[in-house]
């Protein structure tokens, strides 16, 4: 092959390597996967416990709001 045909062809090859460069996704290295993959896991963990903490603690003031109101009731009912 001439060189002015390998010229050619490796300046076709590096327009190619230059249209494709910001297109191309290459093979994602192992930990990077599990670092996200941990990473989502625990974060999923936190959201959660949160989650389940905020419902109970919702869920025990009003029982004890309400444990309070029948109290209140009790002891007006009494005076009167």
């Amino acid at each position: 092959m001439s060189s002015t045909k390998v010229n050619r062809i490796e300046g076709r090859n590096a327009a190619m390597r230059i249209a494709w460069k910001g297109q191309r996704i290459g093979p994602v290295p192992l930990a990077v996967v599990l670092g996200i993959t941990i990473g989502a896991l625990v974060s999923l963990s936190v959201v959660l416990v949160l989650a389940i903490g905020w419902f109970t603690a919702s869920s025990n003031t009003q029982d004890l709001l309400a444990e309070r109101f029948r109290l209140m009731l009790t002891v007006l009912s009494a005076v009167y």
